[in-house]
Protein backbone atom coordinates (compact mmCIF):
# COMPACT_ATOMS: atom_id res chain seq x y z
CA UNK A 1 0.00 0.00 0.00
CA UNK A 2 1.22 3.32 -1.22
CA UNK A 3 1.67 6.30 1.12
CA UNK A 4 0.31 9.49 -0.18
CA UNK A 5 1.99 12.46 -0.35
CA UNK A 6 0.95 14.63 2.22
CA UNK A 7 2.32 17.90 4.50
CA UNK A 8 2.16 17.51 8.07
CA UNK A 9 2.78 20.04 10.75
CA UNK A 10 6.59 20.49 11.83
CA UNK A 11 6.47 18.39 14.90
CA UNK A 12 7.56 21.06 17.93
CA UNK A 13 8.12 17.58 19.85
CA UNK A 14 11.61 17.08 22.20
CA UNK A 15 13.91 14.88 20.60
CA UNK A 16 16.40 12.61 22.41
CA UNK A 17 19.89 14.04 23.30
CA UNK A 18 21.81 10.94 20.37
CA UNK A 19 19.82 9.69 17.31
CA UNK A 20 21.51 7.17 14.73
CA UNK A 21 22.43 9.30 11.18
CA UNK A 22 21.50 7.83 7.97
CA UNK A 23 23.77 9.47 5.56
CA UNK A 24 21.77 10.10 2.12
CA UNK A 25 23.77 10.08 -1.58
CA UNK A 26 22.29 12.58 -4.18
CA UNK A 27 19.22 13.83 -2.33
CA UNK A 28 18.00 15.92 0.94
CA UNK A 29 14.71 15.27 2.94
CA UNK A 30 13.04 17.91 4.29
CA UNK A 31 10.66 18.36 7.56
CA UNK A 32 6.99 18.43 7.20
CA UNK A 33 6.55 15.84 4.64
CA UNK A 34 6.23 12.30 3.99
CA UNK A 35 8.61 10.96 1.39
CA UNK A 36 9.45 7.41 0.39
CA UNK A 37 12.95 6.04 1.04
CA UNK A 38 15.72 3.11 0.51
CA UNK A 39 18.18 1.72 2.31
CA UNK A 40 20.43 -0.72 0.58
CA UNK A 41 23.68 -1.09 2.19
CA UNK A 42 23.80 -3.22 5.55
CA UNK A 43 25.30 -0.29 7.50
CA UNK A 44 21.44 1.30 7.26
CA UNK A 45 19.77 -1.59 7.17
CA UNK A 46 21.04 -2.61 10.61
CA UNK A 47 20.29 1.69 11.73
CA UNK A 48 16.91 1.00 10.72
CA UNK A 49 16.18 -2.07 11.74
CA UNK A 50 17.95 -1.20 15.62
CA UNK A 51 15.45 2.51 14.87
CA UNK A 52 12.23 0.13 14.20
CA UNK A 53 13.10 -1.86 17.54
CA UNK A 54 12.94 1.38 19.78
CA UNK A 55 11.30 4.98 19.13
CA UNK A 56 11.54 5.08 15.00
CA UNK A 57 13.49 8.17 15.06
CA UNK A 58 16.83 8.53 13.31
CA UNK A 59 18.45 11.63 11.44
CA UNK A 60 19.41 12.24 7.76
CA UNK A 61 21.73 14.21 6.24
CA UNK A 62 23.08 14.86 2.85
CA UNK A 63 26.69 13.87 1.85
CA UNK A 64 28.86 16.16 0.26
CA UNK A 65 30.04 13.82 -2.22
CA UNK A 66 27.45 11.84 -3.41
CA UNK A 67 30.45 9.56 -4.98
CA UNK A 68 31.18 8.28 -1.88
CA UNK A 69 29.90 4.77 -0.79
CA UNK A 70 29.58 5.26 2.65
CA UNK A 71 29.74 8.46 3.56
CA UNK A 72 31.40 9.05 7.12
CA UNK A 73 31.38 11.91 9.74
CA UNK A 74 33.69 13.99 7.97
CA UNK A 75 31.62 13.87 4.38
CA UNK A 76 28.59 14.77 5.71
CA UNK A 77 26.83 18.25 6.06
CA UNK A 78 25.47 19.45 9.57
CA UNK A 79 22.66 20.48 9.42
CA UNK A 80 19.70 17.43 8.63
CA UNK A 81 16.21 16.56 9.53
CA UNK A 82 14.76 14.50 12.57
CA UNK A 83 12.72 11.62 10.87
CA UNK A 84 9.97 9.13 12.11
CA UNK A 85 10.00 5.88 10.15
CA UNK A 86 6.44 5.09 9.30
CA UNK A 87 6.58 2.26 7.59
CA UNK A 88 8.91 -0.37 6.16
CA UNK A 89 8.94 -3.21 3.53
CA UNK A 90 11.91 -5.64 2.20
CA UNK A 91 12.14 -5.66 -1.70
CA UNK A 92 13.02 -9.02 -3.42
CA UNK A 93 16.47 -8.34 -3.14
CA UNK A 94 17.13 -7.62 0.38
CA UNK A 95 16.72 -3.53 0.23
CA UNK A 96 14.48 -2.08 2.64
CA UNK A 97 11.94 0.39 1.71
CA UNK A 98 10.98 2.97 3.85
CA UNK A 99 8.42 5.65 4.28
CA UNK A 100 9.43 8.35 6.66
CA UNK A 101 7.90 11.64 8.16
CA UNK A 102 10.22 14.94 8.53
CA UNK A 103 10.04 16.28 11.83
CA UNK A 104 12.32 18.76 12.31
CA UNK A 105 15.03 20.83 11.43
CA UNK A 106 18.90 19.65 13.38
CA UNK A 107 22.06 20.68 13.78
CA UNK A 108 24.55 17.61 13.85
CA UNK A 109 27.12 17.67 16.73
CA UNK A 110 29.82 15.28 18.09
CA UNK A 111 29.47 11.72 16.85
CA UNK A 112 29.66 9.30 19.44
CA UNK A 113 29.62 5.98 17.12
CA UNK A 114 30.85 5.07 13.63
CA UNK A 115 30.13 1.39 14.22
CA UNK A 116 28.06 -0.62 13.00
CA UNK A 117 26.50 2.90 11.72
CA UNK A 118 27.03 6.46 13.08
CA UNK A 119 25.07 8.22 15.65
CA UNK A 120 25.72 11.75 17.03
CA UNK A 121 24.54 14.44 19.51
CA UNK A 122 22.12 16.78 17.51
CA UNK A 123 20.21 19.26 18.75
CA UNK A 124 16.98 20.74 17.12
CA UNK A 125 16.95 24.18 15.16
CA UNK A 126 14.35 26.87 15.27
CA UNK A 127 12.98 28.51 12.83
CA UNK A 128 12.33 32.18 12.42
CA UNK A 129 8.60 32.28 11.54
CA UNK A 130 7.78 36.16 11.73
CA UNK A 131 4.73 37.20 10.20
CA UNK A 132 4.62 39.97 8.10
CA UNK A 133 2.79 41.48 4.86
CA UNK A 134 5.68 40.55 2.96
CA UNK A 135 5.95 36.35 3.91
CA UNK A 136 2.29 36.54 3.01
CA UNK A 137 2.68 38.04 -0.12
CA UNK A 138 5.99 35.51 -1.12
CA UNK A 139 3.81 32.58 0.24
CA UNK A 140 1.24 33.39 -2.30
CA UNK A 141 3.87 34.24 -5.20
CA UNK A 142 5.55 31.64 -4.50
CA UNK A 143 2.48 28.77 -4.56
CA UNK A 144 1.15 30.36 -8.09
CA UNK A 145 4.67 29.74 -9.46
CA UNK A 146 5.01 26.49 -8.21
CA UNK A 147 1.27 25.50 -10.37
CA UNK A 148 2.51 27.51 -13.46
CA UNK A 149 5.75 25.29 -13.49
CA UNK A 150 4.30 21.99 -12.11
CA UNK A 151 1.70 22.21 -14.72
CA UNK A 152 4.11 21.45 -17.61
CA UNK A 153 5.53 18.39 -15.56
CA UNK A 154 5.53 15.07 -15.88
CA UNK A 155 6.99 14.47 -12.40
CA UNK A 156 4.84 16.46 -10.02
CA UNK A 157 1.63 14.36 -9.41
CA UNK A 158 -1.98 15.82 -9.23
CA UNK A 159 -1.87 15.40 -5.32
CA UNK A 160 1.60 17.23 -4.96
CA UNK A 161 0.00 20.04 -7.00
CA UNK A 162 -3.51 20.13 -4.53
CA UNK A 163 -1.46 19.92 -1.58
CA UNK A 164 0.41 23.20 -2.54
CA UNK A 165 -2.30 24.77 -3.24
CA UNK A 166 -3.78 24.29 0.17
CA UNK A 167 -1.10 24.51 2.34
CA UNK A 168 -1.44 27.72 4.63
CA UNK A 169 1.90 27.10 6.87
CA UNK A 170 4.67 28.92 4.85
CA UNK A 171 7.09 27.21 6.47
CA UNK A 172 5.84 23.62 5.01
CA UNK A 173 5.13 25.97 1.93
CA UNK A 174 8.80 25.87 1.33
CA UNK A 175 9.74 22.28 2.36
CA UNK A 176 7.25 20.88 -0.28
CA UNK A 177 8.04 23.20 -3.32
CA UNK A 178 12.09 22.64 -2.38
CA UNK A 179 11.49 18.71 -2.36
CA UNK A 180 9.33 18.86 -5.56
CA UNK A 181 11.57 20.81 -7.72
CA UNK A 182 14.63 19.59 -9.53
CA UNK A 183 17.21 21.30 -7.36
CA UNK A 184 20.81 20.35 -6.87
CA UNK A 185 21.80 18.62 -3.85
CA UNK A 186 23.99 21.82 -2.65
CA UNK A 187 20.61 23.87 -3.68
CA UNK A 188 18.53 21.73 -1.42
CA UNK A 189 20.68 21.83 1.60
CA UNK A 190 21.10 25.62 1.22
CA UNK A 191 17.10 25.47 1.51
CA UNK A 192 16.72 23.05 4.46
CA UNK A 193 19.85 25.06 6.30
CA UNK A 194 18.05 28.40 6.04
CA UNK A 195 15.75 29.16 9.27
CA UNK A 196 14.21 32.52 7.86
CA UNK A 197 11.59 31.21 6.22
CA UNK A 198 10.96 34.63 4.70
CA UNK A 199 14.17 33.90 3.15
CA UNK A 200 13.71 30.65 2.23
CA UNK A 201 10.84 31.77 0.40
CA UNK A 202 12.49 34.32 -1.62
CA UNK A 203 15.38 32.05 -2.59
CA UNK A 204 12.50 29.23 -3.91
CA UNK A 205 11.00 32.16 -5.69
CA UNK A 206 13.97 32.71 -7.66
CA UNK A 207 14.59 29.07 -8.57
CA UNK A 208 11.04 28.69 -9.60
CA UNK A 209 11.25 32.06 -11.93
CA UNK A 210 14.70 30.44 -13.23
CA UNK A 211 12.26 26.55 -13.89
CA UNK A 212 10.13 28.78 -15.81
CA UNK A 213 12.37 30.58 -17.99
CA UNK A 214 13.71 27.35 -18.87
CA UNK A 215 10.67 25.33 -19.43
CA UNK A 216 9.29 28.76 -21.98
CA UNK A 217 12.90 28.33 -24.00
CA UNK A 218 12.18 24.89 -24.15
CA UNK A 219 8.89 25.22 -25.64
CA UNK A 220 10.27 27.66 -28.07
CA UNK A 221 12.80 25.34 -29.30
CA UNK A 222 10.25 22.53 -30.01
CA UNK A 223 8.26 24.80 -31.60
CA UNK A 224 11.01 25.88 -33.98
CA UNK A 225 12.14 22.56 -34.39
CA UNK A 226 8.63 21.51 -35.33
CA UNK A 227 8.22 24.55 -37.64
CA UNK A 228 11.52 23.98 -39.40
CA UNK A 229 10.22 20.11 -40.02
CA UNK A 230 7.19 21.46 -41.07
CA UNK A 231 8.71 23.41 -44.01
CA UNK A 232 11.15 20.64 -44.94
CA UNK A 233 8.38 18.24 -45.62
CA UNK A 234 6.67 21.21 -47.68
CA UNK A 235 9.85 21.73 -49.63
CA UNK A 236 10.44 17.88 -50.24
Amino acid sequence: EEVEPSAVPVREEPLPEILPVLPLRNTVLFPSIVAPMAATTERAKRLVDDALAADRLIVTVAARDPEVTEPGADDLYTVGTAVRILRMTKTEDGAQRLWVQGLRRVEIGAYDQTKPYLRAHVKALVEDRSASLELEALHRNVARQFAIVAEGSQTISEPVRGMVAQLEDSSALGDVVAANLGLTVADRQELLEQLDVQKRLERLSEHLAREAEVRSLEQEIRTQVQEELTRNQREY
